[in-house]
């Protein structure tokens, strides 16, 4: 819930090579909010710093946040929601946090990566 959101814009960019861009920018009226981006996935998920990987069964799927500087990603394993909801696996929550602003943006490049 932003209530001085006012304004969003997500735009995907493909680049040369396969590479896919995301790209959020967040506009705030009156006080700004932190903002959290979230990324769900039944993949094991490693994250440090700037980067994070997304295991599949065949491929992985590389995030690196570009902008803001200084921003890092953070995993949570849903296993009590997943427990409650009888579903066999544990779920894992890919969660970035942008510090409150008036206007924000944030960057992620994408890459699949073959083994």
């Amino acid at each position: 819930n932003l209530p001085n959101l006012a304004g969003l814009r997500r735009q995907f960019s493909l680049e040369q090579g396969g590479m896919l861009q995301l790209e959020d920018t967040y506009t705030f009226s009156g006080d700004p909010a932190e903002v959290e981006e979230a990324l769900i996935t039944w993949c094991e998920v490693e994250a440090q710093g700037n980067r994070a990987l997304i295991k599949g069964q065949h491929h992985s799927l590389e995030l690196t946040v570009e902008q803001p500087a200084g921003a890092q990603w953070a995993v949570e394993q849903l296993e009590k929601e997943c427990r409650a909801n009888d579903k066999p696996g544990v779920l894992k929550r890919l969660t970035l946090t942008l510090p409150a602003a008036a206007h924000q943006r944030v960057r992620i490049r994408m890459n699949i990566q073959h083994p």
